[in-house]
C-alpha cells in the first residue's frame, strides 16, 4: 500500500496514519489506572461510610455501678489505688455506715453502632487486708476500644469514710478530678495524696477537715492545677509539688493559726502562669521565691519584705512557715500575698535561709 493511502485497495478497509496509531496506543497505555483508582475510591467511600456509623450516636445509656468495700474490726488505714482512662473523678471524705470505700460509676449518653449500652465500662474492685490496713485497687475504662464514642460522659464518685488514715493515689488519663471533703464532718487524717491527670484539670481542697501526715503530689500535662488551703493541719514538715506542663498552677493558702509545722510548696510549669494568693497572720511566716525564663512577675503584697523575689512575711521565720519556690518557663508568676499579724513573733534557731 502507499504510505498516503486512506484505504486498502483489496477490501477497503480504513488505514490509520502513524500519528493516530500512536495516540491510540496513548489511550491503551492510559486505560489500566483508571481501575486502581475507581478501586481505592470506593474503599475510601466505603471506610468514610462506616465510620460515620460507628461514631454517630446509636445506643442511648444510662448505666450506674457500686462497688463497697466493707469495714472491719480494728480497721484503721485505708490504701485507694484507682485510675481511669476517661473519667471525671471525685474523691469525697465523709460520713458511711460499715464501710471504708465506696465507688458510685455512673455513665451516661449514648454508643456508636458497635457500642453497648448494657456494659459500656469495664471495672475492677478488688481489696484485700492486712493487720489494721485495708487496700483497694481499682481500675475503670471504656468497653469499646475502637472507636471511643465521644457522647459518652463517665462519673466516678469515691467516698472514703473519713475515721480512717487515708492514702491515695488517683489518676486518669482524661478527666477531671476533685478532692473535696463533705461538709460537717469530723476532721480526717492523710498521709500521702497522690493525683495526676494527663489532658484533665485537677482541683484541691484541703480545709481545716484535713491534717496531713504526709506529702502531696498534683500533677496534670494539658490541664489546669487548682490547690485550695484553707486552715489545714500537718503533723510533720511536709511536702507540696504541683506541676503542669502546658496548663496553668493556681494556690490559694489561707492559714490563720498555726500550720503544726514547715509547709515546702513547689509549683513548676513550661508554659502555663503560675497564681499564687496568700493571706496568712498570727504564727505562721512564708518565704516566696520566683523564677521565670521569659514571662513577667508581678507582686502585690501587704507586709511582706523584698522585691519580686525573694520575699518574706515581715515575721518570718515564724513557728510554721509556707516555703515557696515557683518557676515557670514562658508563662508569668502573679502573687497576691498578705500577712495579718504581729511580727515580733518569731521561732528560734530558725534562719531565713531553710529550705
Amino acid at each position: 500500500m502507499d504510505s498516503d493511502a486512506k484505504f486498502c485497495r483489496v477490501c477497503g478497509t480504513p488505514v490509520e496514519s502513524p500519528a493516530q496509531m500512536q495516540k491510540a496506543s496513548s489511550r491503551r497505555k492510559g486505560t489500566p489506572f483508571i481501575v486502581p483508582v475507581a478501586i481505592l475510591i470506593s474503599i475510601l467511600l466505603i471506610g468514610f461510610f462506616f465510620a460515620v456509623i460507628a461514631f454517630v450516636p446509636f445506643r442511648s445509656v444510662n448505666f450506674n455501678q457500686t462497688e463497697v468495700a466493707s469495714s472491719f474490726p480494728g480497721a484503721q488505714n485505708v490504701n485507694l489505688n484507682f485510675d481511669a482512662d476517661v473519667a471525671n473523678v471525685n474523691v469525697i471524705p465523709t460520713d458511711l455506715t460499715n464501710q471504708l470505700v465506696r465507688m458510685e460509676v455512673s455513665a451516661t449518653g449514648s454508643t456508636g453502632l458497635f457500642g453497648s449500652d448494657t456494659q459500656p465500662l469495664k471495672i475492677t474492685f478488688n481489696n484485700a487486708t492486712s493487720g489494721d490496713t485495708l487496700t483497694v485497687t481499682s481500675h475503670v475504662s471504656r468497653a469499646e476500644f475502637w472507636p471511643i464514642s465521644p457522647n459518652l460522659k463517665v462519673t466516678c464518685n469515691i467516698y472514703i469514710e473519713r475515721s480512717a488514715v487515708m492514702n491515695i493515689n488517683a489518676q486518669t488519663t482524661v478527666g477531671k478530678i476533685t478532692l473535696k471533703p463533705e461538709i460537717n464532718i469530723v476532721p480526717q487524717e492523710f498521709r500521702n495524696i497522690t493525683l495526676k491527670s494527663t489532658t484533665g484539670s485537677i482541683e484541691t481542697n484541703l480545709t481545716d477537715l484535713f491534717s496531713l501526715n504526709g506529702d502531696i503530689s498534683i500533677s496534670s500535662t494539658t490541664g489546669t492545677i487548682h490547690l485550695n488551703w484553707d486552715n489545714a493541719h500537718v503533723f510533720r514538715n511536709t511536702a507540696v509539688n504541683l506541676k503542669s506542663t502546658t496548663g496553668s498552677i493556681t494556690a490559694n493558702i489561707a492559714e490563720n493559726g498555726d500550720i503544726g509545722s514547715n509547709v515546702s510548696m513547689r509549683a513548676i510549669t513550661t508554659t502555663g502562669s503560675i497564681n499564687l494568693g496568700m493571706n496568712i497572720n498570727g504564727n505562721v511566716g512564708a518565704q516566696i521565691i520566683s523564677h521565670t525564663s521569659v514571662g513577667a512577675i508581678s507582686v502585690d503584697v501587704q507586709n511582706f519584705n523584698g522585691n519580686k523575689s525573694p520575699i518574706y512575711s515581715s515575721n518570718y521565720p515564724a513557728t510554721s512557715n509556707f516555703i515557696v519556690d515557683q518557676t515557670t518557663t514562658t508563662g508569668s508568676i502573679h502573687i497576691n500575698a498578705d500577712y495579718q499579724g504581729t511580727p515580733s513573733v518569731q521561732a528560734q534557731g530558725v534562719s531565713p535561709s531553710m529550705p
